[in-house]
């Protein structure tokens, strides 16, 4: 799950979540003290959410591009 991946695979112990990326799709910001990832932006993207497209659309608005 989102928790398992922020919590062990980044050992997160707190998120700041910066708002939605598309409906359903938050994105949290690791700390600019991350030892491995500071200040990296992580997108939570559920399954049941989206078109068949919606890793590419989310890509597209978190890079600027027009995907």
């Amino acid at each position: 799950t989102s928790n398992d991946i922020l919590s062990r695979g980044l050992e997160l112990r707190t998120a700041r979540v910066l708002g939605q990326v598309m409906a359903g799709c938050s994105v949290v910001h690791c700390p600019d003290t991350h030892p491995r990832f500071p200040g990296m932006p992580v997108v939570i993207f559920p399954g049941n959410v989206g078109a068949d497209d919606g890793l590419v659309q989310v890509l597209a608005r978190m890079t600027g591009s027009r995907g």
